[in-house]
């Protein structure tokens, strides 16, 4: 489908600060079908601050079921994102390449069963990834591809895990696997590696 034949898409953003020092988009998406685009982002900036300052994207909406391509576009220094979403079926390489300066993802999503074995591929500096999937036998991640972990050569926590829907960000999930200072582990154990 061409940009033109599908519908405007609006990235809404809540502006905030962490910590005093990271600016934030806790971001709604609007439309009323998928796009693989958004048109705009709109919200209130704090002041003195603009969309070339937000390092944290929070996509937070159980309507999206893609991740739009151009979001960097409009927000170019994002390094984390995070995503809370229970439609989203799949995420692909070019979703995670257009974000330039990832360095953490963590992905709260209940539909996925496969991720793609080169989801990294463009994004090799990401330190930290952490995948939540469903406690439904039908959703749950059903494997990871050992490819996936060969493009994560800066990884320093790769986390895998299991979680109802309801849950917030910061509850226990069932661990499916934790890996923390993966490549301090290899290095150890095979010191010519």
């Amino acid at each position: 489908i061409s940009k033109s034949l599908q519908a405007p898409m609006t990235l809404e953003c809540n502006f905030t600060m962490i910590n005093k020092t990271l600016y934030q988009c806790e971001a709604n998406i609007t439309t009323n079908q998928a796009s693989d685009y958004i048109e705009k982002v709109t919200g209130e900036h704090i002041e003195g601050l603009s969309n070339k300052d937000v390092t944290v994207l929070r996509l937070e909406n159980s309507e999206m079921s893609n991740i739009p391509n151009n979001i960097s576009d409009f927000l170019p220094s994002v390094d984390t994102l995070l995503i809370n979403n229970d439609n989203l079926k799949k995420i692909l390489t070019y979703n995670l390449a257009q974000f330039k300066n990832l360095k953490r993802l963590q992905m709260r999503v209940y539909s996925i069963t496969k991720l793609d074995a080169y989801l990294f591929e463009q994004n090799q500096d990401v330190l930290d990834f952490e995948f939540v999937t469903s406690t439904d036998d039908y959703e749950r991640l059903q494997s990871i591809h050992p490819q996936l972990i060969a493009y994560l050569p800066k990884i320093q926590q790769l986390k895998f895990r299991m979680g109802r829907v309801d849950e917030h960000w910061n509850s226990q999930q069932n661990t499916l696997l934790e890996l923390i200072n993966l490549w301090d582990i290899v290095a150890s154990t095979y010191p010519y590696y």
